[in-house]
């Protein structure tokens, strides 16, 4: 059973999709603190530090909110709580597709592995499928050879 199944049958969200709803939620509150840092934002050379202020504007890049227009959009409650209840259906919704995509990716993967497998053992009908899983099951083989 995969970890999507396991949320279907719970009927839940996953916690990511909980904690970019809750980022998005708490940052009305704090939108007089983080509004000129979300415009601005100058840092020291080298790979930054990820600070809250770039989670937040990673949320509202979700949710489809220029940093711009957060003021004007936060003062209407009722229109930021469907905002962000969206942004989370989305979320959800782009990240279970991805998962799914990937886990067919890796079937196929998987799949067309098996059949141009052409690492065939010398000493028994066993087909590898890397060069290195060979190597590894002949060195067993002769290990059983010399034991004897």
């Amino acid at each position: 059973m995969t970890n999507l199944e396991v949320l279907d049958r719970a009927s839940l969200i996953s916690i990511e999709a909980m904690v970019l709803k809750a980022q998005l939620r708490w940052t009305v509150h704090d939108i007089q603190l983080l509004y000129g840092k979300l415009r601005q934002g100058q840092r020291p050379r080298g790979r930054p530090k990820n600070w809250f202020k770039d989670c937040i504007k990673d949320s509202l890049k979700y949710s489809g909110t220029p940093a711009t227009e957060l003021e004007c959009l936060a003062q209407d409650r009722s229109a930021w709580h469907s905002r962000t209840s969206k942004a989370q259906e989305v979320f959800e919704t782009n990240r279970r597709d991805h998962i799914a995509k990937a886990r067919e990716a890796r079937k196929v993967a998987k799949s067309s592995l098996s059949a141009t497998a052409a690492f065939q053992c010398p000493y028994c009908p066993r087909v590898c499928a890397s060069r290195i899983g060979l190597s590894s099951h002949t060195r067993a083989h002769e290990r059983r050879l010399s034991a004897r």
